[in-house]
């Protein structure tokens, strides 16, 4: 790692901290006091540390860019580094960052820096349910099971998003200052196995299940083995077992033991929480709770008999909720009803989706559901965990039901669709275009005169929806009319410009298909709506947005429109798009406020203040000017505007400079993507052209100019300066995703936001820099300086 600096706040001597763990107290070699180092991450600022581990600290920090203090989790110098079990890391705390539940410590962001990862989260002040055994030894029963329904709603809402703890125990349910259970700590497990040795256990002994032990299959009843014997634990005071062993070998000796549960009826524990707590601690997974809707009946059913007097009263069984029970055999019944009515009419030569092309009546599903209602009913299930908010559920139930043999069109079709819409909620962009390619290449699904719409929806829809570009939201209001029930595409063309550039064609969209009002018959469509309820709340926040432009604004008034648009930035609640959308403007606003005052605090200082907002003046104005410039690829022109003009203070030369970089490398960019094009060709790519048309082949270069050879047409030469700016930046990044020189896709990358940022792709450019700024130390300060002088 290269050297790190920290200087002394007491002497300004510079210290070299490379070696030092972060928040460490050292002793200055200048002044001799005592400091903390390493106190920065990012835009976080360590204030105090509040827990330790095996693997990580926890320090309380606070977010400089959101004004609000946060839990930062730093894992240590050995993991940071293993690079296997870090992405196994980052991906469950990816996973975990989309988890929104009351009972689940929420995670904010995560990232490198100083050669360590570390995770945002929600700081939860109320200490931990380990804690709190040290400190009352047997805790009270009703109490505890409070806390296992908490817990076991946190464990719940992980698990429809396809995530298993591996590690519930006492330390990793914490509790907010209202008292709520919160369980925390996703993914760790993992990574501390994958860090041991095959003679050695990586979970908590006390609290690992058998299966895990055992190297058995693991699932969300491992889960439920760990948090009863959490409880187990903090009912009476003692663990399930005694031996604390890390050998592998000595703990599949004491988890092949059965559970003694002798300990919980002295401790006085009721005769239904030791039945609960015996399901729980099964040796086989097969005889606990099937899940954790079953587990929280018997919890609640054991906590009812406790408030009655702890005995009496009829023991809990295996049986589901009557009223679950009862809808969901009714919704089994009205779907086969519907299979059997279409099955039936279409004996009869009656197409029941005449009257309505797009569905058949108020349940697509019973489309192509053919001879039975099991299609109908999986369609049913995807749908409902869909309008539930289970989107990751809903899309895995959805794919798998377009994917089998026995589906039929246009339920198949359906099927792909709502998969589609399923990830664009989540925000996986990729996921979307795969389901809606599977769209496309499915194709219309019928022939049938009375199905035209239909089938021409599914493949407009496929073939606009599969691209990586925003869709044209004229285009997209013409094909879906909001009237119609083809007022779907309004929602899935929304999801993917929200995602891919375009917030405001994605608000647009959004905000249409919010307001459509379908026919009678498509009265299902408003189910969706829901789901893009954060979408259009945030859409309303950023209306709030002083406008950039502050060229009339006083120095005061301008401060002011850069603290509204602070405000508005905290109050945007989901991380992406709408974020980066207000963190632009914040930051634009915040510079020019920043040098409105600087200029008007100039101005009174004397000549050099007049010449250096004369200078910034002068460089606003030929960066303004070169814009047009920029859009067409002119790069050395807007160069030259800048380096002709006549700076006559410091500050202008830096500003100025500074723009000069960015142009110059904007230029090299094409050189340079020729350059990789000609050594190692980019094969099966879509290259469109400024003045419209898509070319699709091998692509290689020459000077200036991009070849592409198609699978059967001749090759075809097009200048750089007649490609489209898109298409330039997914060749890149396609160069980028082989380039294993870490200096060299540096270097690559910023040209590559340099070359965005200047021909037109402001929100890609500024996202990319972000991105390679907290990565990048060399690039960071460059950047920052650049955002400055902006």
């Amino acid at each position: 790692m290269s050297e790190l600096l920290n200087t002394c706040p007491v002497c300004s001597a510079l210290i070299d901290v490379s070696e030092v763990e972060p928040y460490s107290r050292i002793v200055c070699g200048g002044c001799g006091d005592t400091i903390r180092v390493r106190t920065g991450f990012h835009h976080f600022t360590i204030t105090a540390q509040v827990g330790t581990g095996g693997m990580s600290r926890v320090f309380r920090a606070h977010d400089q860019l959101l004004d609000r203090d946060v839990a930062l989790k730093i894992l240590n110098r050995e993991c940071s580094r293993d690079g296997r079990r870090l992405r196994s890391f980052e991906r469950e705390a990816q996973l975990t960052a989309q988890i929104s539940h009351p009972n689940v410590v929420k995670v904010y962001s995560s990232g490198h820096d100083q050669g360590y990862f570390y995770i945002a989260m929600e700081l939860v002040d109320g200490g931990s349910l380990d804690e709190r055994m040290r400190a009352e030894g047997k805790m009270d029963e009703a109490r505890v099971l409070e806390i296992a329904i908490g817990a076991a709603q946190g464990l719940r809402a992980a698990s429809a998003a396809g995530l298993i703890h591996r590690d519930v125990k006492p330390g990793n349910i914490l509790f907010s200052a209202d008292g709520t259970a919160k369980i925390v700590d996703f993914g760790l497990a993992v990574i501390a196995r994958e860090g041991t040795e095959d003679a050695e256990i990586w979970a908590t002994p006390f609290y690992v299940a058998p299966e895990t032990v055992f190297s058995e299959p693991e699932d969300s009843r491992s889960d439920l083995y760990s948090l009863g014997a959490s409880l187990y634990h903090a009912l009476t005071g003692r663990p399930v077992v005694e031996d604390d062993t890390n050998s592998l070998a000595e703990l599949k000796i004491v988890k092949a033991r059965p559970v003694d549960f002798r300990a919980a009826a002295a401790a006085g524990v009721s005769a239904e929480t030791i039945a609960l707590l015996k399901r729980c601690l099964e040796r086989r997974p097969a005889d606990r709770h099937a899940g954790y809707d079953e587990f929280i009946d018997h919890v609640r059913h054991a906590l009812r008999r406790l408030h009655k007097g702890g005995s009496g009263g009829t023991p809990w069984s295996r049986r589901m909720d009557f009223r679950r029970a009862h809808w969901i055999t009714l919704g089994a019944a009205a779907a086969g009803l519907a299979a059997l009515v279409w099955v039936g009419n279409r004996g009869r030569g009656v197409d029941p989706r005449a009257a309505l092309p797009l569905t058949a009546d108020s349940d697509p599903a019973a489309v192509g559901a053919g001879a039975g209602s099991d299609t109908s009913a999986k369609f049913l299930a995807a749908r409902g965990a869909l309008f539930a908010g289970r989107t990751a559920e809903a899309e895995a139930l959805f794919t798998k039901l377009a994917a089998a043999d026995t589906t039929r069109q246009p339920t198949r079709n359906w099927a792909w669709f709502n998969a589609g819409v399923a990830a664009l909620v989540e925000g996986n962009a990729a996921d979307a275009r795969k389901a809606f390619a599977a769209l496309r290449a499915a194709g219309a699904g019928s022939t049938d005169a009375a199905e035209a719409e239909t089938a021409e929806f599914f493949v407009k829809c496929g073939t606009w929806m599969e691209s990586a570009e925003p869709v044209p939201p004229d285009r997209a209001v013409t094909d879906s009319p909001p009237d119609s029930a083809r007022a779907l595409g309004l929602l899935a063309a929304g999801l993917k410009n929200w995602h891919s550039g375009d917030l405001a064609g994605g608000i647009r969209l959004l905000r249409a298909f919010d307001a459509a009002r379908p026919p009678s018959g498509a009265a299902w469509i408003s189910g969706y709506k829901p789901l893009i309820a954060p979408h259009l709340a945030d859409a309303k926040t950023l209306d709030e947005l002083p406008p950039a432009e502050t060229e009339k604004l006083t120095p005061e008034q301008t401060a002011a429109a850069a603290e509204r648009a602070k405000d508005v930035l905290a109050r945007v609640k989901a991380e992406g798009p709408a974020k980066l959308w207000a963190q632009t403007r914040f930051s634009a606003l915040s510079a020019a406020a920043q040098a409105k005052a600087a200029a008007a605090h100039t101005a009174a200082a004397g000549e050099l203040a007049t010449k250096s907002n004369t200078d910034l003046l002068a460089v606003a104005s030929a960066n303004s000017a070169a814009a047009a410039l920029g859009e067409t690829y002119a790069f050395q022109a807007a160069v030259d505007k800048l380096r002709a003009l006549k700076m006559t203070s410091p500050l202008g030369t830096e500003v100025c400079e500074e723009h000069v970089r960015q142009w110059e490398n904007a230029a090299t960019f094409l050189t340079q993507l020729a350059l990789d094009l000609q050594k190692q060709p980019v094969a099966d790519a879509a290259v469109e052209r400024r003045s419209g048309g898509e070319l699709r082949g091998r692509v290689t270069a020459a000077a200036e100019a991009l070849k592409v050879q198609s699978a059967k047409g001749p090759e075809v030469t097009l200048l750089l300066t007649e490609t489209a700016a898109p298409s330039l930046v997914r060749l890149a990044e396609r160069v980028l995703e082989r380039t294993a020189d870490s200096d060299e896709f540096h270097r690559r990358n910023e040209l590559l936001v340099a070359f965005a940022l200047r021909a037109g792709m402001p929100v890609y450019g500024a996202y990319a820099g972000t991105e390679l700024a907290r990565e990048y130390r060399p690039f960071r300060e460059r950047w920052n300086r650049l955002l400055e002088a902006r």
